[in-house]
Protein backbone atom coordinates (compact mmCIF):
# COMPACT_ATOMS: atom_id res chain seq x y z
CA UNK A 1 0.00 0.00 0.00
CA UNK A 2 0.86 3.52 -0.82
CA UNK A 3 1.41 6.14 2.00
CA UNK A 4 -0.88 9.02 1.16
CA UNK A 5 -0.61 11.64 4.03
CA UNK A 6 -0.43 11.82 7.92
CA UNK A 7 -2.25 14.20 9.92
CA UNK A 8 -1.94 15.30 13.61
CA UNK A 9 -5.08 14.63 15.78
CA UNK A 10 -5.82 14.74 19.63
CA UNK A 11 -8.06 12.02 21.22
CA UNK A 12 -10.14 12.02 24.39
CA UNK A 13 -6.95 11.90 26.81
CA UNK A 14 -5.01 15.63 24.97
CA UNK A 15 -2.28 13.26 24.11
CA UNK A 16 -1.53 14.34 20.16
CA UNK A 17 -1.19 11.17 17.60
CA UNK A 18 -0.47 11.15 14.04
CA UNK A 19 -2.95 9.30 11.91
CA UNK A 20 -1.64 7.29 8.30
CA UNK A 21 -4.26 6.67 5.34
CA UNK A 22 -3.01 4.56 3.41
CA UNK A 23 -4.56 3.49 -0.38
CA UNK A 24 -3.99 0.38 -2.28
CA UNK A 25 -2.72 0.88 -5.37
CA UNK A 26 -4.60 -1.86 -6.91
CA UNK A 27 -8.02 -1.89 -5.26
CA UNK A 28 -8.50 1.59 -3.81
CA UNK A 29 -9.05 0.82 -0.61
CA UNK A 30 -7.92 3.04 2.37
CA UNK A 31 -6.96 1.75 6.10
CA UNK A 32 -5.57 3.99 8.92
CA UNK A 33 -3.30 4.10 11.28
CA UNK A 34 -2.01 5.58 14.32
CA UNK A 35 1.96 6.21 14.45
CA UNK A 36 2.16 3.59 17.55
CA UNK A 37 0.55 0.93 15.36
CA UNK A 38 -2.80 1.04 16.52
CA UNK A 39 -5.79 0.92 13.34
CA UNK A 40 -8.04 3.54 13.26
CA UNK A 41 -11.84 2.06 13.48
CA UNK A 42 -13.94 4.46 13.53
CA UNK A 43 -17.44 4.02 15.33
CA UNK A 44 -19.80 2.92 13.48
CA UNK A 45 -23.00 4.84 12.13
CA UNK A 46 -25.97 5.39 14.34
CA UNK A 47 -29.86 6.34 13.70
CA UNK A 48 -30.32 10.15 15.60
CA UNK A 49 -33.57 9.10 16.69
CA UNK A 50 -32.85 5.56 18.57
CA UNK A 51 -28.90 5.57 18.25
CA UNK A 52 -29.52 2.21 16.90
CA UNK A 53 -26.67 0.74 14.49
CA UNK A 54 -27.59 1.67 10.47
CA UNK A 55 -26.52 0.35 7.68
CA UNK A 56 -25.75 3.77 5.72
CA UNK A 57 -25.74 4.42 1.79
CA UNK A 58 -23.20 6.51 -0.24
CA UNK A 59 -23.61 7.60 -3.60
CA UNK A 60 -22.51 10.31 -5.73
CA UNK A 61 -24.58 12.37 -8.14
CA UNK A 62 -23.15 14.32 -10.71
CA UNK A 63 -21.57 17.36 -8.17
CA UNK A 64 -23.74 15.76 -5.31
CA UNK A 65 -22.13 13.35 -2.56
CA UNK A 66 -25.23 12.05 -0.69
CA UNK A 67 -25.22 10.06 2.19
CA UNK A 68 -28.47 8.38 3.73
CA UNK A 69 -29.69 5.65 5.91
CA UNK A 70 -33.47 4.06 7.56
CA UNK A 71 -33.43 2.66 10.64
CA UNK A 72 -34.78 -0.93 10.74
CA UNK A 73 -35.90 -0.23 14.23
CA UNK A 74 -37.87 3.06 14.79
CA UNK A 75 -38.07 3.96 10.74
CA UNK A 76 -36.23 7.29 10.69
CA UNK A 77 -34.67 8.26 7.87
CA UNK A 78 -31.64 10.38 8.18
CA UNK A 79 -28.58 11.51 5.96
CA UNK A 80 -27.35 14.33 4.03
CA UNK A 81 -26.47 15.87 0.39
CA UNK A 82 -23.03 17.75 -0.04
CA UNK A 83 -23.02 19.60 -3.38
CA UNK A 84 -19.66 21.16 -4.91
CA UNK A 85 -21.47 23.40 -7.13
CA UNK A 86 -23.63 25.02 -4.19
CA UNK A 87 -22.38 28.48 -4.33
CA UNK A 88 -21.60 30.37 -1.03
CA UNK A 89 -24.91 32.56 0.78
CA UNK A 90 -24.28 36.02 0.41
CA UNK A 91 -23.12 37.04 4.04
CA UNK A 92 -26.24 39.15 5.88
CA UNK A 93 -25.53 42.66 6.20
CA UNK A 94 -25.77 43.62 10.28
CA UNK A 95 -27.86 46.81 9.74
CA UNK A 96 -27.10 47.10 14.28
CA UNK A 97 -23.80 46.02 13.73
CA UNK A 98 -22.40 49.36 14.10
CA UNK A 99 -25.05 50.50 16.95
CA UNK A 100 -24.07 47.02 19.03
CA UNK A 101 -20.61 47.62 18.29
CA UNK A 102 -20.54 51.08 20.51
CA UNK A 103 -22.87 49.31 22.41
CA UNK A 104 -21.10 45.61 23.77
CA UNK A 105 -17.80 46.31 22.62
CA UNK A 106 -14.51 48.37 24.38
CA UNK A 107 -13.26 51.63 23.18
CA UNK A 108 -9.34 51.82 23.73
CA UNK A 109 -9.72 54.01 27.07
CA UNK A 110 -12.62 51.63 27.94
CA UNK A 111 -10.55 48.40 27.71
CA UNK A 112 -7.37 50.28 29.55
CA UNK A 113 -9.32 51.33 32.32
CA UNK A 114 -10.79 47.95 32.28
CA UNK A 115 -7.36 46.39 32.58
CA UNK A 116 -6.36 49.33 35.32
CA UNK A 117 -9.29 48.20 37.37
CA UNK A 118 -8.31 44.62 37.34
CA UNK A 119 -4.69 45.59 38.54
CA UNK A 120 -6.10 47.42 41.33
CA UNK A 121 -8.86 45.10 42.09
CA UNK A 122 -5.78 42.03 42.30
CA UNK A 123 -3.81 44.62 44.33
CA UNK A 124 -6.70 45.26 46.81
CA UNK A 125 -7.26 40.85 46.91
CA UNK A 126 -3.41 40.54 47.86
CA UNK A 127 -3.37 43.19 50.84
CA UNK A 128 -6.71 41.07 52.02
CA UNK A 129 -4.81 38.28 52.06
CA UNK A 130 -2.55 39.77 54.87
CA UNK A 131 -5.12 39.63 57.26
CA UNK A 132 -6.31 36.03 56.76
CA UNK A 133 -4.51 32.96 58.26
CA UNK A 134 -0.63 32.95 59.14
CA UNK A 135 -0.25 37.00 57.95
CA UNK A 136 -2.14 37.55 60.75
CA UNK A 137 0.71 36.19 63.23
CA UNK A 138 2.78 38.45 60.81
CA UNK A 139 1.21 41.28 61.11
CA UNK A 140 1.10 41.17 65.43
CA UNK A 141 4.87 40.33 65.48
CA UNK A 142 5.22 43.44 62.79
CA UNK A 143 3.40 45.38 65.40
CA UNK A 144 5.95 44.35 68.53
CA UNK A 145 9.05 44.90 66.58
CA UNK A 146 11.30 47.88 68.21
CA UNK A 147 12.41 50.33 65.71
CA UNK A 148 15.65 51.57 66.68
CA UNK A 149 18.00 53.94 64.63
CA UNK A 150 22.14 53.26 64.65
CA UNK A 151 22.20 55.37 67.77
CA UNK A 152 20.03 53.14 70.24
CA UNK A 153 21.18 50.00 68.47
CA UNK A 154 24.98 50.81 69.41
CA UNK A 155 23.87 51.54 73.38
CA UNK A 156 21.75 48.35 73.30
CA UNK A 157 24.83 46.41 72.45
CA UNK A 158 27.62 48.12 74.56
CA UNK A 159 26.31 46.25 77.49
CA UNK A 160 26.35 43.19 75.69
CA UNK A 161 29.55 42.99 74.27
CA UNK A 162 31.18 43.65 77.85
CA UNK A 163 29.09 40.88 79.58
CA UNK A 164 30.68 38.85 76.99
CA UNK A 165 34.09 39.85 77.32
CA UNK A 166 34.85 42.80 74.91
CA UNK A 167 35.59 46.20 74.82
CA UNK A 168 36.21 49.27 72.80
CA UNK A 169 33.01 48.17 70.42
CA UNK A 170 33.30 50.24 67.10
CA UNK A 171 30.91 50.61 64.24
CA UNK A 172 32.35 50.97 60.38
CA UNK A 173 30.68 52.92 57.57
CA UNK A 174 27.38 51.57 56.98
CA UNK A 175 26.01 50.08 53.44
CA UNK A 176 22.71 51.46 53.05
CA UNK A 177 20.30 49.76 50.49
CA UNK A 178 16.46 49.93 49.69
CA UNK A 179 15.53 51.17 53.07
CA UNK A 180 18.01 48.44 54.95
CA UNK A 181 21.32 49.17 56.61
CA UNK A 182 24.64 46.83 56.88
CA UNK A 183 27.17 47.79 59.31
CA UNK A 184 29.97 46.01 60.17
CA UNK A 185 31.30 45.98 64.41
CA UNK A 186 34.29 45.27 65.46
CA UNK A 187 34.95 44.70 69.12
CA UNK A 188 38.59 43.51 71.30
CA UNK A 189 38.56 40.73 73.78
CA UNK A 190 40.22 41.89 77.23
CA UNK A 191 39.52 38.67 78.80
CA UNK A 192 41.17 36.09 76.12
CA UNK A 193 43.12 34.84 78.84
CA UNK A 194 40.25 33.82 81.19
CA UNK A 195 37.93 32.86 78.67
CA UNK A 196 39.76 31.52 75.19
CA UNK A 197 37.50 31.80 72.12
CA UNK A 198 36.16 28.47 71.53
CA UNK A 199 33.14 27.15 69.73
CA UNK A 200 31.93 27.28 73.15
CA UNK A 201 32.23 30.66 73.93
CA UNK A 202 31.63 31.62 70.07
CA UNK A 203 27.57 30.53 70.30
CA UNK A 204 27.25 31.98 73.55
CA UNK A 205 27.94 35.27 72.50
CA UNK A 206 25.92 34.87 69.41
CA UNK A 207 22.88 34.25 71.11
CA UNK A 208 23.58 37.02 73.55
CA UNK A 209 23.50 39.02 70.45
CA UNK A 210 20.33 37.29 69.16
CA UNK A 211 18.60 37.88 72.07
CA UNK A 212 19.30 41.67 72.50
CA UNK A 213 17.98 42.15 69.01
CA UNK A 214 14.96 39.90 69.17
CA UNK A 215 12.45 42.43 69.68
CA UNK A 216 13.89 44.84 67.66
CA UNK A 217 14.10 45.90 63.44
CA UNK A 218 18.06 44.42 64.21
CA UNK A 219 19.36 41.17 63.45
CA UNK A 220 22.61 38.81 63.64
CA UNK A 221 24.04 38.55 60.00
CA UNK A 222 24.53 35.10 59.70
CA UNK A 223 28.12 33.38 59.19
CA UNK A 224 29.55 36.51 59.15
CA UNK A 225 31.50 36.63 62.71
CA UNK A 226 35.26 36.53 62.29
CA UNK A 227 37.96 36.60 65.13
CA UNK A 228 41.96 36.61 65.10
CA UNK A 229 44.38 37.62 67.62
CA UNK A 230 41.63 38.64 70.36
CA UNK A 231 39.55 41.77 67.56
CA UNK A 232 36.36 40.22 66.88
CA UNK A 233 34.41 41.54 63.59
CA UNK A 234 31.01 41.22 62.42
CA UNK A 235 27.90 42.54 60.67
CA UNK A 236 24.30 43.22 61.77
CA UNK A 237 21.62 44.76 59.38
CA UNK A 238 18.78 46.62 60.12
CA UNK A 239 15.18 46.45 58.60
CA UNK A 240 12.84 49.79 57.68
CA UNK A 241 10.70 48.94 55.50
CA UNK A 242 7.25 47.01 55.43
CA UNK A 243 8.67 44.36 53.43
CA UNK A 244 11.51 44.04 55.35
CA UNK A 245 10.05 43.70 58.53
CA UNK A 246 7.09 41.23 57.44
CA UNK A 247 9.88 39.09 56.36
CA UNK A 248 12.39 39.19 59.43
CA UNK A 249 9.14 38.37 61.22
CA UNK A 250 8.35 35.13 59.64
CA UNK A 251 11.60 33.90 60.22
CA UNK A 252 11.34 34.87 64.22
CA UNK A 253 7.95 32.91 64.20
CA UNK A 254 9.42 29.83 61.97
CA UNK A 255 11.91 29.64 64.38
CA UNK A 256 9.80 29.96 67.48
CA UNK A 257 7.81 26.87 65.85
CA UNK A 258 4.81 29.26 65.50
CA UNK A 259 4.60 28.98 61.74
CA UNK A 260 5.20 26.20 59.62
CA UNK A 261 8.77 25.88 57.80
CA UNK A 262 8.82 25.86 53.99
Amino acid sequence: MDDLTGIRIQDHDSKEKVLFYFKCADCNQVRRFFDNGEEYRPAPPTCSECQAPVNEKRHRNGSKFIWSYICEKCGHQGGDVLDLDEKPKKTKVDDNFIKDMEKFCFTKEQYNQYIDHLFRMEHFKNEQVQYTGANLLVNEEVRKIKMLTIVQVEELLHPVFEKSGFIALTFEKPDMKRGTMTISYSAQDYSMDEKPWNNRRRVEFKKSLDDALATTNWKVMSGETSYTLGLLKGWIKGANLEEDLRELARIRLKRAGKLPKE
